[in-house]
């Protein structure tokens, strides 16, 4: 952010691009609000919109001016959560059995990880499949047999 605001500053950075770069910090800001991890953003959003916004409705976006920085007008489909909303998916955990039923694993019993939990099963024990929307994943992949009871579970739920 630091760097960002820096480039904001220098004078002979071409418009389009300090109009993009507030327009990130802006969105970014109000995509990241609540969240206290990422409040270093919202802080410099409003350091930036402080050093005052112009009073030239005409003056073109994203310059600054002795009255400060001029932010774009604010869009919402650009902030939405599910930017920053997703979490990580987990390290793949190798293992030379199935983690579930401890079968040993062969050229024929092979090994599958769990794309929710990243422990290695075999297949009759990772044979289900489900989209994963807390890791961004919209088509389903494979996950254990565990993890397929807990996510129906609490999709089922009211």
């Amino acid at each position: 952010m630091d760097n960002l605001v820096s480039i904001l500053k220098f004078p002979a950075l071409n418009s389009q691009v300090k109009a993009k770069i507030l327009r990130l910090v802006q969105n970014w800001a109000s995509a990241f609000e609540g969240k206290p991890t990422l409040g270093y953003v919202l802080q410099v959003y409003k350091t930036l919109k402080g050093e005052g916004m112009s009073a030239n409705p005409f003056q073109e976006v994203g310059l600054h001016d002795p009255t400060g920085f001029s932010f774009p007008p604010q869009d919402l489909a650009s902030t939405s959560s599910a930017m920053v909303d997703t979490q990580t998916a987990p390290d793949w955990i190798d293992s030379d059995v199935c983690m579930r039923c401890r079968t040993q694993f062969t050229f024929t019993n092979r090994k599958h990880h769990c794309r929710n939990c990243g422990q290695v099963f075999d297949h009759q024990c990772s044979s289900k499949s489900l989209p994963l929307p807390h890791f961004g994943v919209t088509q389903e992949v494979r996950v254990c047999d565990s993890c397929f009871v807990k996510l129906t579970r609490v999709k089922d739920k009211p």
